[in-house]
């Protein structure tokens, strides 16, 4: 297309100067001066096109040569680290988290920051922990963030010590624990959850801890399914509702005795939106004295165990 667009071209120019030489057809000088320098422009741009249509396209944002190895050989390290963990070698998995990392698995930068910020190989690492923590975060990894703003409240912490007026979380500690949290990660919620409703809540703190109590309670959280249904009950950051309580409560019924007896009384007396049901009370009446009997037995069973000696 190009080719024959620029060869018409070429040909209006050649007509235009052939009829400049006709006998009673004279151009002045400056013009016929004006369609050589075209002609020559013409000419010129037409070899440029040609050059390029030759060399093949390439693709701006291209990655270079070599980065989907660069990626299979961070993700073999990431993988072998892994199996290292597994087996408790753990300064041989410090040692191929630390080269995946380096190799551009940030995936890899939470287990490192784990190893040191745990002791793992042997030594404690809090600033080099925190440090992979953050590499991991900026990458969009919730669970490292999760573990940074535990690294922050803790250093946090130990600067309250010497002044009492420093609050014990920070607003940068905060900012990551609400990335995690909406993220999904599930420790991040939990913490969120009980930190917006210590000492006297205001109404937005509460809504804000029934909002993450309901997300952690949605990934199965059992005490947080407790939780929900205890402030549906008494509209706590969210209206009354005790037949929504109902479903919560019945899946923290499976573990928790206090739930069972929640429920229990939530149907002898019939609560608003709830219609009475005096056999379902004695049901889960029945369901917490059997739970409490066996978690009595667990901790008796716990117990003996610690004096029992070898």
């Amino acid at each position: 297309m190009i080719e024959d667009k620029v060869g018409s071209a070429e040909t209006r120019l050649q007509m235009i100067l052939l009829k400049s030489q006709r006998p009673g057809k004279k151009l002045n000088r400056g013009r016929r001066m004006l369609v050589l320098l075209c002609f020559c422009l013409l000419v010129s741009a037409a070899a440029v096109l040609k050059t390029a249509a030759k060399e093949p396209s390439k693709a701006p944002n291209s990655a270079p040569s070599g980065s989907n190895s660069l990626n299979k050989n961070a993700s073999k390290l990431r993988v072998s680290a892994d199996q290292c963990l597994r087996l408790k070698n753990y300064q041989e998995a410090e040692r191929l988290y630390k080269e995946a990392c380096e190799a551009g698995d940030v995936r890899a930068a939470t287990r490192l920051g784990a190893i040191l910020e745990e002791g793992l190989s042997g030594k404690y690492d809090l600033d080099g922990a925190e440090k992979w923590y953050r590499l991991a975060a900026r990458a969009g990894d919730p669970e490292a963030a999760c573990r940074l703003a535990g690294i922050l409240d803790y250093k946090q912490s130990q600067m309250a010590k010497d002044d009492g007026s420093k609050p014990l979380t920070s607003t940068e500690s905060l900012k990551w624990l609400k990335f995690a949290a909406d993220g999904g990660y599930l420790d991040a919620q939990r913490r969120l959850a009980t930190l917006y409703s210590r000492g006297k809540p205001s109404p937005e703190r509460q809504a804000l801890s029934f909002k993450y109590r309901m997300m952690a309670a949605k990934q199965g959280d059992a005490k947080n399914n407790f939780k929900v249904g205890n402030y549906l009950i008494n509209g706590i950051g969210c209206k009354k509702n005790a037949a929504a309580a109902v479903p919560f409560l019945k899946y923290a019924a499976e573990t928790d005795p206090n739930a069972c007896r929640l429920l229990a009384s939530l149907y002898a007396s019939g609560a608003p939106g709830l219609a009475q049901n005096q056999k379902e009370a004695r049901l889960w009446q029945d369901r917490y004295r059997s739970l409490t009997k066996r978690n009595s037995q667990i901790d008796g069973e716990i117990i003996d165990s610690f004096n029992k000696k070898d």
